[in-house]
Parts: structure tokens; sequence; C-alpha cells
């Protein structure tokens, strides 16, 4: 079976999150594949269910200012969105939900400083040299775990959000949105073999 190309850096990055997501999510906020998935942005797909994850990036990238290396700055970030199944006098169940969920992916995330799974599953996906492997036949890849920017606010979301019909636009708050923000993974290379 041949192996697959190498995937562009924040793709790997963003898949290699998803599929900690996907593997490692703690008891009872487990993810299925039709949940949690790599989207353009924050918004879930027209049949998404009453939870999903959203993994992408801004493709904003920082630079680390050296001059004798090529270093940047990479990030991700993770969109809950929940819909509204309960009762108005009751949505602050969906807040404490989404609470609970943000937590758990907050952790799972930034538990990454300490063994480098989900970094170095990204530098394998885009055929980078994991960290401290010593190999100098791929590109020198990540070299630091994703770091824990913060929570936006909980944004209430409309039909549209959930790509519905025109003719229920005028509805509003069908359910709940958060984005999750990670960054400052960082990624170095050599000057003469970046690429």
């Amino acid at each position: 079976m041949a192996t697959p190309p190498p995937l562009q850096p924040q793709a790997a990055l963003e898949t290699a999150v998803l599929n900690a997501l996907l593997a490692q999510a703690p008891a009872g906020l487990e993810y299925p594949a039709s949940q949690c998935k790599r989207m353009y942005d924050g918004q879930p797909p027209p049949k998404a269910g009453n939870v999903f994850v959203s993994v992408w990036y801004d493709a904003q990238r920082g630079s680390l200012g050296q001059r004798t290396y090529l270093g940047e700055l990479f990030g991700v970030y993770i969109t809950l969105t929940l819909r509204f199944v309960l009762p108005f006098d009751r949505w602050v169940q969906h807040r404490d939900d989404m609470e609970a969920r943000a937590n758990a992916i907050k952790v799972l995330i930034c538990q990454d400083t300490w063994n480098y799974s989900i970094i170095n599953a990204a530098n394998t996906l885009a055929g980078f040299r994991n960290s401290g492997t010593g190999s100098t036949q791929a590109p020198v890849g990540w070299c630091e775990a994703l770091v824990f920017q913060g929570f936006d606010p909980i944004q209430d979301v409309g039909p549209d959000w959930f790509h519905a019909h025109v003719e229920h636009a005028a509805e509003r708050n069908v359910g709940i949105a958060q984005r999750i923000k990670f960054g400052m993974a960082k990624r170095i290379q050599a000057i003469l073999t970046a690429t």
C-alpha cells in the first residue's frame, strides 16, 4: 500500500488535533467522526447533529523573527456548536455542557506539552522530522506544542449557522457556539533547506 503524500503544514496540524479529539476525548464526551471534522471555518455542516466540533484555522502565521533559521508559529481553532434541545428556561444547562466540553478539549490539547503526541503526529503527517529523532532526511518540524490562548465568548447562533432554509431565517437563538484558541506551536527550518 502506497504511503499517502505529506500534508501541507497547517492541514497536518489540524488533522493531528482532530485525530486526538476522535481518539482521546474524555469519557462521556467522545465525538464520533460525524460530529468532529476539519472545516473551512467554525460553522458546522448542514447535517450536523446536536453537538459539532469544528477544527480549523484562519491561515495567520507568526514569525520568530530569526535571521539564522526560519521559525514560524502556528495555531488551531476549535469551535464547539450545540443545538438547543431544552426549553428556554433550561438553556443554562446547554451553557454548562459547553463549558464541560470546552474544558475537556483545553486539557487534552494542553497535555501535549508532556508527550508531544499531537505535535509528532503532525510532523509525521507533514513529512517532517519529529522532535528529538535526529533524522536529517526530512525538514525540521514542530518542536513545541500548542498553547491554550483562551475561549471566545459564547455566542447565540441562528438557523443560518446550521445552513437552514431562508424561510427560517427570522427564527433566532437555536443554538450556541464557542471558539477555543490555541497557538504558538513552533516550527523551525534551516534557511537553505526550508520548504
